[in-house]
């Protein structure tokens, strides 16, 4: 925690103990004394001091989403100690931090509304060390990791991070300490089931834009997650999460990178029915788990660089109103595949695709694509109810050679 605290102090230009070059004046000396209400003060021979305040008690955890669940975990308290020319930081759950006091300096310990760099928090201890140094902003990112940490309530202060917000491991049932928090670059939460206990994570969905990162979203316990007011997101959208039943981006019109969908077994319909750019590639896809997913519905969207829809096994509808072009970024283009449930497919604004691909659909038996008129590579293979001519015909239009077969030949076209 020492060098921790060296890098900070170095990143905003102060020094922990230097040395006055020779015919300078004598540097300010700081000494710490432990008060008896608990606070440790910095006191300097130039008139200034600083004040260390012990952490509050953090809040009880909420009920389970039932009403039966159990009470989370007390909150973690931390107590600071001054001895021998060392501040401890100590916690109740054990995790410590250490600052060294030494002679002179060219600058006291200040207060530090603005953090450069990334914070990495492990422990209780780390949390205490941001609330005493009164951090509101983090220029980079910040990260939580530990399955041991329950309460994050000493993050109050904290209103900024300009890069990443990972709550990576994490063991509590709520993230208060993180509802002012305004203004992040982006957002990585429960990512790989990292997030055990939680079931909630509304004191972080209230963002209007992730101006540099992404969103992903995971955790083995969400079961609904709203962004009301977030409308850019400047890299990927990725949705996982084994229990979510909704997911609401109402006001999102940017994603800047890849959407995806995977891994969501009880997510019955996705609507963005604002979003008109995507800047890459829309996938869904069965990863075993996305099981119950009927409905994909983007009215808005004009663009894509490609889309997937690969073995959903309930999916009966998908809505594109606006789409207009799937140019090829080294896939498949428009690719629908072994979904059984899928009767029809209609992209009635869609004028050119590098590819479409439709195969092994069983029920599929109606395509309408009225304004396409350039698309070099055209497959519909193995939809038994699908007329083959639908394809050969499609193919005549576009003159192109087309790969159709195993449809049902002797289907009738209009």
């Amino acid at each position: 925690m020492t060098t921790r605290l060296a890098h900070i102090l170095s990143v905003a230009g102060l020094a922990l103990a230097p040395l006055a070059p020779a015919g300078c004046a004598t540097p300010t000396s700081c000494s710490i004394a432990a008060g008896a209400d608990g606070t440790a003060t910095l006191s300097c021979t130039d008139g200034s001091s600083y004040v260390i305040r012990q952490g509050a008690d953090g809040a009880k955890g909420v009920d389970g989403i039932d009403g039966s669940g159990k009470d989370g975990a007390d909150g973690t308290s931390c107590a600071v100690e001054q001895k021998a020319g060392t501040t401890t930081i100590t916690c109740s759950d054990g995790s410590t931090a250490s600052i060294s006091g030494g002679g002179g300096g060219a600058g006291v310990l200040p207060t530090f509304p603005t953090l450069a760099g990334n914070f990495n928090v492990e422990s209780s201890a780390d949390i205490a060390l941001l609330q005493a140094m009164a951090v509101t902003e983090i220029t980079g990112s910040l990260s939580i990791n530990s399955t041991a940490l329950t309460d994050l309530s000493l993050l109050a202060n904290i209103t900024t991070i300009g890069d990443t917000l990972t709550i990576g491991a994490f063991g509590g049932t709520s993230l208060k300490g993180l509802e002012n928090v305004t203004s992040v670059g982006g957002l990585n939460l429960c990512g790989y089931g990292g997030c055990a206990n939680l079931t909630s994570a509304s004191e972080v969905t209230g963002f209007t834009t992730l101006a540099t990162g992404s969103l992903q979203v995971g955790g083995d316990l969400l079961t609904s997650l709203t962004f009301p007011n977030l409308t850019t997101i400047a890299g990927d959208l990725g949705i996982g999460g084994k229990a979510l039943t909704t997911v609401a981006l109402p006001k999102l019109t940017s994603v800047g990178g890849n959407l995806g969908i995977s891994g969501v077994a009880k997510l019955t319909a996705f609507a963005l029915p604002e979003l008109t750019t995507l800047g890459g590639a829309l996938e869904v896809v069965n990863s075993q788990e996305l099981t119950a997913l009927t409905s994909v519905s983007l009215p808005k969207l004009t663009s894509a660089k490609r889309l997937y829809f690969l073995e959903l096994n309930e999916l009966s509808s998908i809505n594109f109103a606006k789409l207009a072009t799937v140019p090829n970024d080294g896939g498949a283009g428009l690719l629908i595949r072994n979904c059984p449930k899928l009767a029809s497919v209609a992209f009635p604004a869609l004028t050119s695709a590098e590819k479409i691909i439709m195969e092994g659909d069983a029920i599929l038996k109606s395509v309408s694509f009225p304004l396409l008129t350039s698309c070099p590579y055209l497959a519909m293979t193995s939809c038994p109810k699908l007329p083959n001519c639908v394809c050969t015909n499609l193919a005549n239009k576009l003159m192109v050679e087309g790969n159709c077969y195993n449809n049902d030949e002797l289907g009738v076209c209009n």
